[in-house]
């Protein structure tokens, strides 16, 4: 399918719109900082609130710029065009491997906690397409440190629902899995390409 496939325009255009960016220009005077927020139609949505320097826009925060660098190169930029060398830019700049970034709000910090397994999920997979393995080495070192003792993992933070261990765990995994990769070059898998399932 052509990137002029009228499906890949529009989903293009969808995800630019959710991005902080106006190629280096102030939107309305709101920060331009490369970051993305979820959509741009609903604020409830928008974990980390709108911005407070343009009510008309959101905040940039860390899962959704993840995501939205993700989904740019998926969509046709490069890894080195403006957009997708803004959105990693902001990640890069704002990672921390205790938390997911972004300018939260203080009434919004359970939002932020709330989103530490998808994140992780999200930002590591957006380092492999980067080459970044030093940021997920300790990205992988601050999951592991979360792990239970009965192997899984939990979120304090309930409300998107990761408390729940069949939740954060397959992502706590999966991150853990992308950093493997990336430090050692092995990708580990159950099955092969084939479907059948390999031996232990």
């Amino acid at each position: 399918m052509p990137w002029s496939d009228p499906a890949f325009v529009k989903a293009r255009r969808f995800v630019e719109r959710c991005q902080n960016w106006t190629g280096g220009a102030d939107f309305d005077g709101s920060v331009d900082d490369g970051g993305f927020f979820f959509t741009p139609t609903n604020a409830l949505q928008n974990k980390a609130g709108v911005a407070r320097e343009n009510p008309r826009r959101y905040r940039s925060y860390g899962s959704m710029t993840a995501d939205g660098f993700r989904a740019l190169f998926r969509l046709g930029h490069g890894l080195r065009s403006p957009r997708s060398t803004a959105a990693a830019t902001w990640l890069r700049e704002r990672f921390d491997p205790a938390r997911p970034a972004g300018g939260y709000p203080p009434e919004r910090e359970t939002q932020r906690r709330s989103v530490f397994y998808y994140w992780s999920w999200s930002v590591s997979h957006a380092f492999m397409h980067l080459g970044d393995v030093e940021r997920a080495r300790t990205l992988a070192e601050s999951v592991l440190r979360r792990q239970q003792k009965d192997g899984t993992w939990r979120n304090p933070a309930t409300d998107l629902r990761e408390d729940d261990p069949l939740v954060a765990t397959p992502l706590a995994m999966s991150t853990l899995a992308v950093a493997r990769f990336m430090v050692s070059g092995q990708w580990r898998t159950g099955f092969d390409a084939s479907g059948k399932e390999k031996a232990p």
